[in-house]
């Protein structure tokens, strides 16, 4: 036999070694990833809020009172920041890497995904509803202003009082949780808040009159569970040649952002009657002589 062809004959034989500790490797543990990708969720609820309607035979105001948008309390903007960036972080790994392997300490539930969204429904109600109580009782309105910075002097001037509503919503959960396979909550969502109306001298930007009106806490039952079927996902790399395997997939149930949303809308709609009875605007006439005199204390 010539040399060439026993050089031959080793080469293939060790080529075939080399596919048999592939596969053999192929065979070992497998790294196993529940993958669920949340950077395309959009909330599936929507909330359908409405502040009870109420009747005034009350005559027009001899003031102007600037209307500006509800806006969040800053701490609440705090929280919302410091919140949104964590979920950002997460999607970003995701995309990095092949998923998340401890389900319950990074989990994002539906809710999670959807609360932003719900909570700026709920500051557009609250804004179409406040304007509408204005309306309603004859106050008469200068505007909607973004903010009060963005009134002009001369508007500022015109305006006796400016008008700026906050809001503060904060979403809890208490729940039991089991091990990961499957992971399940079963507990409660919590949602408080606050809704704060003051009343400013337009110019000066002094609060005359501040209402915070609160509902009592919400609690709505849900139930979260991540489970998988075996084998729920798994990838294998083969070694150098870095090719991926998946198999199996993954089975939940998730309906919190909809449980979410039945309980804001409870939550506002406990707040309506107390937006209606607090706006008053005789008691709001009460403020004049305060407001003429901050104007004349800064000499505008």
């Amino acid at each position: 036999m010539s040399n060439g062809l026993k050089i031959g004959r080793r080469m293939i034989a060790l080529i075939l070694l080399m596919i048999l500790g592939l596969l053999l490797q192929a065979c070992g543990p497998a790294m196993q990833t529940y993958r669920r990708d949340i950077s395309t969720y959009t909330p599936l609820a929507l909330l359908n809020l409405k502040v009870p309607s109420g009747e005034t035979k009350k005559a027009e105001t001899s003031y102007i009172v600037a209307f500006v948008a509800p806006s969040y309390e800053t701490a609440m903007q705090e929280v919302m920041k410091s919140q949104m960036e964590a979920i950002q972080a997460f999607k970003r790994d995701y995309r990095m890497a092949y998923g998340v392997q401890n389900y319950g300490s990074q989990a994002y539930r539906r809710m999670d995904m959807a609360k932003y969204d719900y909570f700026d429904q709920v500051k557009k109600f609250l804004q179409t509803d406040l304007e509408q109580i204005l309306l309603a009782k004859n106050v008469r309105v200068l505007g909607l202003f973004k903010n009060r910075d963005e009134m002009t002097f001369d508007e500022k001037k015109r305006a006796t009082y400016a008008f700026t509503p906050e809001i503060s919503i904060s979403v809890d959960t208490k729940f039991k949780s089991t091990g990961d396979s499957p992971y399940m909550e079963e507990g409660n969502i919590i949602v408080n808040g606050v809704i704060t109306l003051t009343l400013r001298e337009s110019i000066t930007g002094e609060k005359l009159w501040v209402k915070r009106i609160e509902a009592e806490p919400i609690q709505k039952p849900y139930k979260f569970v991540a489970k998988y079927k075996e084998p729920y996902h798994i990838e294998q790399t083969l070694g150098v040649m870095g090719v991926s395997i998946s198999s199996g997939s993954g089975e939940e149930r998730d309906d919190t952002d909809q449980v979410l949303a039945a309980a804001l809308l409870e939550f506002y709609t406990a707040l309506g009657d107390k937006l209606w009875r607090h706006i008053d605007p005789e008691e709001w006439s009460k403020y004049l002589d305060q407001a003429d005199n901050l104007r004349k204390e800064k000499r505008y």
